[in-house]
């Protein structure tokens, strides 16, 4: 094999990368999660939790951690099926099933976002959750934005670097500290998934 055609396989690998990534990195999906995150302090502040007061007892923990999940999955639900169903389908382009596969990392991601609250409730560290969050979500666009756009890459390490400093904040247990952090990922992942819906040339 020539160079030319080496160089010519190693385009149509990276084509293939793009699709698939396009795929996966939906844009109104992305916008879904920004449009959540920026919901949950305007729900978690006035329903103090989610239990309105209500202690549950030795089980408080647990059943705090269950409402949580159920509660942000069914939201997600809700508003990923009115986004489908007031945007245009036109970012659902091809993918290639192997590389689908193969960069099919969100759903491993979800599922320790979710194992978090669970472990982290038990331990009565719920301060932790939300910084452990940002660095999941650093990862997951970290390793899309490799495939896709610098500015993906970038919003992934900032999301990495506040991850952390909002960790080593909570020793000093700053008084809803976590809005602010939750305000800045709320809108860059709005601003995000509008730039990933845009038309590409």
């Amino acid at each position: 094999m020539d160079q030319s055609d080496a160089l010519k396989q190693i385009e149509e690998i990276r084509a293939i990368l793009e699709a698939s990534n396009e795929f996966l990195l939906s844009g109104s999906r992305v916008v879904c999660y920004g449009i959540i995150l920026a919901l949950v302090p305007l729900i978690e502040i006035p329903s103090n939790l989610l239990t309105f007061g209500q202690d549950f007892g030795r089980l408080h923990s647990l059943v705090m951690a269950i409402i949580h999940v159920v509660f942000y999955g069914v939201l997600f639900q809700v508003v990923r099926w009115l986004l489908n169903r007031f945007w245009d389908a036109s970012e659902k382009s091809a993918s290639h099933p192997v590389m689908k596969q193969a960069l099919r990392v969100d759903r491993p991601i979800l599922a320790c976002i979710v194992a978090t609250v669970f472990v982290f409730f038990q331990i009565g560290r719920q301060d932790l959750i939300f910084p452990l969050v940002l660095i999941f979500f650093g990862l997951l666009f970290n390793l899309y934005g490799r495939f896709s756009s610098p500015l993906v890459l970038k919003v992934s390490w900032s999301y990495i670097i506040l991850g952390f400093l909002n960790a080593y904040l909570t020793r000093w247990s700053f008084y809803h500290v976590w809005i602010w952090f939750d305000v800045y990922l709320a809108l860059s992942f709005i601003a995000m998934g509008m730039f990933l819906r845009r038309p590409r040339a």
